[in-house]
C-alpha cells in the first residue's frame, strides 16, 4: 500500500498465494475482493490493474457492497494475470508503459442465444438445449464434435436447459447461467469465460428441492424426499480424427497414453478411508477400496489421492478436462473413450448409488481448456486455485471490518499461540479431517467436532460434525484479512462452499420454520450416524429441527465480498428470510387460531425464556447481515422488533437470573449482536428511538456484568461440564466490554476496557494451561472473538453517540412473551372449560324441565 486510505489516489499491491507451477508462474484468470474507505471511489469505479513490470492487464470491476453514501465499499476486481503480483490503482493513477496485453471479452445475443468472444476463442451458447454450450472455436477452428452434455440416471439420458442469463460481464470475465429441471432434480450451470483465454469454468449445482421426511424430528439418510441417482456425468467430445490421448492421475508425469482410459476415485486413500462418516442409509459403508484405480488398455494402476486431468486431441482440435478438489469429493470418475471425455460427478462406478437428501445441494467446479496446443500448466493452476490478497494494512485502513488491525500489530503473542493451532500440521483443521476421514462430496470442507469425543469410549471413532458453529467461516476469514496467509483463505473457502451446499436446507416445501434454515452441529456426545450433517439421527433417541438459535451468516457475507461468489450472498439473504418466516405466525400450522409471532426467533434454551440469549442474538446477527447484503429494510425492522421483545434497560436482572450460568450464559451472544446493530445504525446515521433503546439496554446489562461477572471456571461447581469451552467463552465477554465502552464516558469507559482486558487475559491464560485448547470448539470461539482487542488498546477514547444519565428514558418493563403454540393451548383449554360449563348448564336445565313436568 503506497498511499494513505484518506487519499483518492491509491496503488494496492495484490499477490498470488500459489505463484508457481513447475517453477514458473502461469497466466491465469484472477479475482480479488477489495474494500475501500468511504467516499474514496465514485459510484461506478474505473480501476486499473498493472503488473509489477508496468504491463496493463485486461480488468473489470464489480461493486459488491456500498457505503451508506453510495460510494463503493467492496469491489470485486477481475483481470487476466500474467505475473504473481499486480497493482490495483485508480484509473487516473495508472502509470508505466503498457506492454502487449490480451484482448478483452465481448458478447452478443440475448437469453436465447449468445456468442462470447474472449479474443482467443469464441463460445456459442443457446437456451432450450440439452447443454448451453453448443460450439467452441479457437482461432476459427471448431474444437468439439458435438454439444457438451450432462446425463442424470436413472432419471433421464439428458436434460433440457432453459434460457440464458448474464450474471456478470466485462472485459476480463463473462459469467452466464442456465437451469434445467428433470423430475425432482434441479440443475444449474454457471459458465465463466476469460479474456485472452480458451478456458471455460463450469460450476455445476445439483439440488433436490423436495422437503425431507423427518419423522419424530429425526433426519436420517433414507427418509422420504430423497432422490437416488445411479450416475450423473458430464461429456465433451473433440472434433476430427483422434491423434492423442494424454492422461494424468496426479500432478507429475503422464500416467497413460492409451486411447481408452478411466480413473475411479473410490475413497480418500487415507488411513481411515472406510470411516463410519461414510455410513449409508442401511447403516453400512460401501466404499469398495482405498484410494483410486486406473484402468487402461495398457494395464492398471492404484494410488491414494488423484488430481487427474485428461486431454484428447485431433490434428486441428483439442480439449483438456479437470475438476477442482477431485479426490476430496469422492466418489468421482474421469475417463476418455474414442475422443470423448467423461467426468462422473456422481459416477456409476460407485454401485451403491448416490442419495441426495430432500433440500440438499451439491456443487462441482469443472475446468476445460480448448485448443490443439492448450497448455496443461494453465489448467492445473486454475483447478488448484489461487488466493489473491492485498496487504493486511490495506484491509485495516479501508475498514474491511470495524476494529480490524493487522496481525503484526497484535501485542499479545499468546493469543496467536492458540489461534495458530488451527493451521498446525498436527492439531489444525486439515489434520482433524484425517481423524474421521472428513472427505467425500458431502463432508469435504466441514470441521470435525473432536471436542465431542471427551466422554467417548469404543473401538470406532465418534463421528461428529460442527456445521459452522460460532461462525468459523468468519473466524477463518478475519484471520485471512489480518495476515493475508493463503492457508486461512483455503479453510475459509472450503467451509463456506460446504455450508452453502450441505448445511443449508434448500427447499420451499417444508414448514416455514424450517425452509432455507441452517442445520446445526451433531448432538452433543453422540454420533452423526445416518443423519450426516442434520443434527438428529434416530439413533440419538431425541428429535428436533432447524432453529434461529443456530444460524450464522456473517462469514458467508465476508466470503461473498472476498470472492464475488453469488451463492454466498444468496445464502445470507435466504437465512434472513428463514429467521423472519420462522417467527411468522401467519405461516404456521396454528394460523387459523392465532396469527401472532411464533416465538421461534426469540427463544433460547426453553420455550418460556424470551430474554437476551443465543436465539435472538444469532437471529439478530443474521438479520443484520441480510440487511447489509440486500439493503432490504425488512431485515433491519425485524432485528429491531426482536430487540424490543427480548431486552430492555428496565429488565430486572435478578429476576432474569443472569447469575445462573448453565441457563443464562448465552445472554452475551445477544449483547454482542446489540453492539453490531448500534454500529450499523451509526453507519447509516439513524440515531432514533430504537437506537437509544438498544444502547440503553446494552449499557444496563454491561454495567451489571462489570459488577458481577467472573471467570466461569473459578466456580466449577456451578457447571455441569467444566470444560475448555467455558474458558474460550470468556473471550466474548471481553469483546462485549470493549464494544460497549464506545457508548459510555469515563470513568465507566475505562472500567469497561479494563474488564475487557481482564477477560481477554483470563481466556488466553486458562486455555493455554489446558491440553484440550486445540479442540474445535475452543478454536472456533477464539478465532471469532478477541481479534478486536488491539484496536481498542490503540483507540481507547473512540466513542459513538452515547447517553448521559439525564438522557435515559423511564422505560416500562417488557411484557412477557408467550410462544404461539402455548397461546393456542391456552385458548383450547379455555374453550374446553367453556364447553364443559355449557354442557353442565344444559344438563341441569334439562333435568329441571323433566322434574317440573
Amino acid at each position: 500500500m503506497s498511499n494513505s486510505a484518506s487519499s483518492a489516489a491509491f496503488n494496492i499491491a495484490v499477490n498470488a498465494g500459489k505463484s508457481e507451477v513447475d517453477g514458473k508462474f502461469c497466466p491465469q484468470p484472477a479475482a480479488v475482493g477489495l474494500p475501500f474507505p468511504r467516499a474514496m471511489l465514485e459510484a461506478d469505479p474505473k480501476l486499473s490493474v498493472m503488473t509489477a513490470s508496468g504491463e496493463a492487464c485486461v480488468a473489470q470491476t464489480t461493486v459488491t457492497q456500498c457505503w451508506p453514501d453510495g460510494s463503493p465499499r467492496w469491489v470485486l476486481v477481475e483481470w487476466a494475470a500474467t505475473q504473481a503480483q499486480a497493482f490495483v490503482s485508480s484509473a487516473a493513477e495508472t502509470s508505466g508503459e503498457s506492454g502487449t496485453q490480451a484482448t478483452g471479452c465481448s458478447w452478443t445475443g440475448d437469453h436465447r442465444a449468445m456468442k462470447i468472444d474472449t479474443g482467443l476463442a469464441v463460445f456459442e451458447l443457446a437456451g432450450d438445449t440439452e447443454f448451453p454450450c453448443q460450439q467452441v472455436q479457437v482461432r476459427g477452428v471448431a474444437q468439439i464434435a458435438k454439444p457438451m452434455a450432462l446425463s442424470a440416471a436413472p432419471l433421464s439420458s439428458s436434460l433440457k436447459f432453459s434460457s440464458l442469463e448474464i450474471l456478470r460481464a466485462g472485459a476480463a470475465c463473462v459469467r452466464v447461467s442456465s437451469q434445467a429441471t428433470l423430475a425432482e432434480l434441479e440443475v444449474r450451470v454457471v459458465m465463466s469465460f476469460f479474456a485472452g483465454s480458451a478456458l471455460m469454468r463450469i460450476e455445476l449445482e445439483l439440488t433436490n428441492p423436495c422437503a425431507s421426511g423427518h419423522p419424530r424430528g429425526t433426519w436420517d439418510l433414507g427418509n422420504k424426499g430423497s432422490i437416488y441417482l445411479s450416475d450423473v456425468s458430464f461429456y465433451c467430445a473433440v472434433s476430427g480424427k483422434l491423434s492423442l490421448t494424454e492422461a494424468f492421475a496426479q500432478r507429475s508425469a503422464a500416467l497413460s497414453n492409451a486411447t481408452d482410459w478411466r480413473l475411479f476415485q473410490a475413497s480418500s486413500g487415507g488411513a481411515n478411508w472406510d470411516s463410519p462418516a461414510h455410513m449409508e442409509r442401511d447403516s453400512r459403508t460401501h466404499l469398495p477400496f482405498s484410494g483410486y484405480q486406473v484402468s487402461a488398455s495398457d494395464g492398471e494402476v492404484n494410488g491414494a489421492c488423484a488430481n487427474p486431468d485428461v486431454c484428447v486431441r485431433s490434428d486441428t482440435a483439442g480439449v483438456r478436462l479437470a475438476m477442482r478438489d477431485f479426490w476430496q469429493n469422492f466418489p468421482k470418475a474421469i475417463a476418455s473413450t474414442d475422443g470423448s471425455l467423461r467426468l462422473g460427478v456422481f459416477p456409476s462406478e460407485y454401485t451403491f448409488g448416490h442419495e441426495l437428501q430432500g433440500g440438499e445441494r451439491k456443487s462441482h467446479e469443472l475446468w476445460l481448456s480448448f485448443g490443439v496446443d492448450s497448455a496443461r500448466e494453465e489448467l492445473v493452476c486454475c483447478v488448484d486455485g489461487n488466493t489473491w490478497a492485498a496487504e493486511p494494512q490495506w484491509y485495516a485502513a479501508a475498514q474491511a471490518l470495524p476494529h480490524l488491525t493487522p496481525r503484526c500489530e497484535h501485542a499479545d503473542p499468546s493469543y496467536f499461540a492458540i489461534v495458530d493451532k488451527a493451521l498446525d500440521p498436527v492439531t489444525g483443521f486439515e489434520a482433524k479431517r484425517e481423524l474421521v476421514d472428513e472427505y467425500g462430496w458431502r463432508h469435504f470442507g466441514e470441521q470435525y467436532a473432536d471436542h465431542e469425543t471427551k466422554y467417548h469410549k469404543g473401538p470406532q471413532a465418534l463421528v461428529s460434525h460442527y456445521n459452522n458453529q460460532y461462525d468459523s467461516i468468519f473466524g477463518f476469514g478475519v484471520n485471512f484479512l489480518r495476515s493475508a496467509d493463503a492457508r486461512w483463505f483455503e479453510l475459509f473457502d472450503d467451509l463456506a462452499r460446504h455450508v452453502s451446499d450441505i448445511d443449508l436446507y434448500h427447499t420451499e416445501r417444508d414448514r416455514a420454520a424450517f425452509n432455507h434454515g441452517m442445520f446445526w452441529h451433531t448432538g452433543h456426545y453422540h454420533s452423526a450416524a445416518r443423519a450426516t450433517h442434520r443434527t438428529y439421527p434416530s439413533e440419538q433417541g431425541v428429535g428436533g429441527g432447524l432453529s434461529p438459535e443456530h444460524v450464522y451468516a456473517t462469514g458467508l457475507l465476508l466470503h461473498y465480498w472476498l470472492t464475488g461468489q453469488e451463492r454466498s450472498r444468496d445464502a445470507v439473504i435466504g437465512l434472513g428470510e428463514f429467521v423472519i418466516n420462522s417467527d411468522d405466525g401467519a405461516k404456521s400450522m396454528f394460523r387459523w387460531v392465532d396469527r401472532g409471532f411464533t416465538g421461534n426467533a426469540s427463544r433460547s434454551g426453553s420455550e418460556s425464556y424470551h430474554g437476551p440469549g443465543r436465539g435472538p442474538g444469532n437471529a439478530i446477527e443474521t438479520l443484520l447481515s441480510a440487511f447489509v447484503a440486500s439493503a432490504d429494510r425488512r431485515f433491519l425492522d425485524k432485528a429491531e422488533a426482536l430487540i424490543a421483545r427480548c431486552i430492555s434497560a428496565a429488565d430486572d436482572l435478578v429476576e432474569i437470573d443472569l447469575g445462573n450460568v448453565e441457563e443464562r450464559w448465552y445472554y452475551t451472544v445477544m449483547l454482542k449482536s446489540l453492539t453490531r446493530y448500534l454500529e450499523i445504525k451509526h453507519e447509516i446515521s439513524q440515531y432514533d428511538e430504537r437506537y437509544v433503546y438498544a444502547r440503553d439496554a446494552l449499557i444496563h446489562y454491561v454495567t451489571w456484568m462489570a459488577e458481577n461477572e467472573y471467570p466461569y471456571l473459578d466456580k466449577p461447581e456451578k457447571l455441569e461440564f467444566p470444560t475448555e469451552t467455558w474458558a474460550a467463552q470468556e473471550m466474548r465477554k471481553s469483546d462485549v466490554f470493549n464494544l460497549a465502552s464506545q457508548f459510555v464516558a469515563d470513568p465507566m469507559r475505562e472500567e469497561f476496557q479494563q474488564r475487557a482486558q481482564f477477560f481477554f487475559r483470563t481466556s488466553v491464560d486458562t486455555l493455554l494451561a489446558m491440553p484440550t485448547h486445540t479442540w474445535t470448539r475452543p478454536l472456533a470461539l477464539i478465532m471469532a472473538y478477541g481479534w478486536i482487542a488491539p484496536w481498542f488498546l490503540s483507540n481507547p477514547r473512540e466513542s459513538l453517540p452515547s447517553a448521559s444519565d439525564a438522557d435515559v428514558p423511564n422505560y416500562a418493563p417488557r411484557p412477557a412473551f408467550v410462544m404461539q403454540k402455548n397461546r393456542v393451548k391456552r385458548l383450547i383449554k379455555r374453550g374446553a372449560m367453556l364447553g364443559a360449563v355449557v354442557v353442565a348448564i344444559g344438563s341441569a336445565t334439562l333435568a329441571w324441565s323433566l322434574l317440573a313436568s
